[in-house]
């Protein structure tokens, strides 16, 4: 019996001296749920699969408590109301999700006690300058864009609050003019043949068990153009390799919005590759490597390893989308869009860096 499950399962000596595995999972504010097993493993499988349903449960329940303790206030008691607490009970709800979730811990950190009422102008610039000044994971700033969807959350959050009060929500004073000038991070950094090689060849030799899966990440992150975080949340079910295809589901999704990924002759070899080095225990294609965090920390420090400057894992994503632009010659605009989930051709705009030279190849 594994260690996490020891104290859901205890063992019940029957009349006829044969075991019996009974299983109990208890949550506050929900009834206990238990059940009898002949058998470990079936037992055990039960918890595993139980136990997260669950806890989903007894958060809701938890949330539907709170919101029934606080009543029905005025909107001047409403004004009143802790913004963090708003933004624990907002993350807790249906309405959350994995980008929220994201951005939740460090929001909690740095936003402070403040009431709705008291979000004023002055506010938010002071937050805009405490985030600019601390640094992240990587020993980088804050950057303007982390800010702003910092304050999205906060603004969905209030938003939520004032609905689930039957309230006219406040507006946020929050704009992107508080910002200084230029203050986009318009990334045109390209990618060079021979660091694309220094990569693969660090890659290459890796002694560690994800090496495969790293160099395979990288490959397929220059043929689709897709996030970081689409590739290592994926799961085998969203592919159709036979058709070519991926259909990312919304919420692994930045924008929120289901999209279908051709997949080009490389990336269904790279596909089956990883099928080959797939796991009976994860339906992750990638699952020898971690999430977002601890992959982009890890490139990170890997470029700075092999002299590779001012280069980031998402700048894959522009060159892939450069690529496709100067490559890709059968897809209109339209459709190279809808590939890589770009809303606008300006988006794409900023996305495709094309070279002098490489537009000079494309005359002839």
């Amino acid at each position: 019996m594994t260690e996490k499950n020891m104290k859901n399962i205890s063992v019940r000596t029957m009349k006829d001296l044969t075991e019996k595995f009974q299983v109990i999972i208890r949550f506050k504010g929900l009834k206990p749920v238990t059940k009898t097993f002949n058998c470990l493993e079936d037992a055990e499988e039960f918890v595993e699969t139980t136990k997260p349903k669950l806890k989903q449960q007894a958060k809701k329940t938890k949330c539907n408590i709170k919101m029934e303790q606080k009543g029905n206030p005025t909107y001047a008691e409403f004004m009143q109301e802790d913004l963090a607490q708003i933004l624990n009970d907002f993350i807790e709800s249906d309405r959350a999700i994995t980008r929220h979730k994201k951005n939740y811990p460090t929001i909690m950190k740095y936003v402070g006690r403040v009431s709705v009422g008291q979000i004023k102008t002055s506010w938010v610039n002071a937050y805009i300058t405490k985030l600019r000044t601390k640094t992240t994971l990587r020993k980088t700033t804050f950057s303007y864009e982390t800010i702003a969807s910092h304050m999205g959350v906060m603004a969905l959050a209030i938003r939520w609050r004032a609905e689930q009060l039957d309230l006219a929500p406040p507006q946020l004073p929050f704009s992107k003019k508080l910002f200084p000038k230029n203050w986009e991070n318009k990334r045109d950094r390209r990618l060079k043949k021979i660091e694309e090689r220094r990569i693969m060849d660090t890659m290459r030799g890796f002694t560690k068990k994800s090496k495969y899966h790293w160099r395979l990440l990288v490959r397929l992150a220059l043929e689709t153009g897709a996030r970081m975080q689409e590739m290592l949340m994926a799961e085998w079910d969203e592919f159709d390799i036979d058709r070519r295809l991926w259909i990312i589901p919304a919420d692994h999704i930045k924008t929120d919005t289901e999209r279908a990924v051709p997949l080009s002759r490389a990336a269904t070899r790279i596909m089956r590759l990883l099928r080959l080095l797939s796991s009976p225990k994860s339906n992750r294609p990638f699952h020898r490597l971690g999430f977002t965090d601890s992959v982009s920390t890890s490139f990170h420090r890997l470029m700075l390893d092999i002299g590779i400057k001012n280069y980031r894992f998402h700048d894959l994503r522009h060159e892939a989308i450069s690529r496709m632009v100067l490559h890709k010659r059968k897809l209109s605009v339209f459709e190279i869009m809808k590939i890589v989930g770009h809303s606008s051709p300006e988006m794409l705009a900023r996305y495709a860096n094309l070279r002098g030279d490489e537009m000079v190849a494309r005359m002839d």
